[in-house]
């Protein structure tokens, strides 16, 4: 008998899963895993605080990233800002978030949502807040 390869992504979750490849040329993209955001600093001064939001494009495309969101416990928008940045392979974008003091905010469940877009299609990835620091 023959064996058959073919190489391309076999990772299902990713966007440019082939189901017939056999052998994963590295080529896979998959945004759950290949891009990571976070809370990266947290600043009170005077009555403000100030959130330093940062994603990370661990993939091997560049992405455009089109905004960032600010929510609270229940998924309700509490901040947003349109963006038009490209974001490079193995590269790292900070947006600075600015608001009144909560001097709860770590109690609360924010979460900070980055949309992308890559190839026509948008995405969105979630982070929490309750850790400063860990991507």
């Amino acid at each position: 008998g023959s064996e058959w390869w073919c190489a391309g992504c076999t990772d299902s979750d990713a966007i440019n899963y082939n189901p017939t490849a056999t052998i994963d040329d590295g080529s896979c993209i998959n945004f759950n895993t290949q891009i990571s955001g976070c809370l990266s600093q947290f600043i009170v001064s005077g009555g403000n605080m100030t959130l330093t939001t940062k994603i990370v494009n661990y993939s091997p495309v560049t992405i455009t990233v089109t905004g960032v969101m600010l929510l609270d416990s229940n998924n309700m928008l509490v901040y947003s800002h349109g963006l038009y940045t490209e974001l490079q392979t193995n590269a790292y974008w900070t947006y600075q978030i600015t608001m009144p003091n909560d001097p709860s905010f770590f109690n609360q469940n924010y979460q900070i949502l980055w949309q992308f877009e890559y190839d026509g299609n948008t995405y969105q990835n979630i982070y929490p807040t309750n850790v400063v620091g860990g991507c």
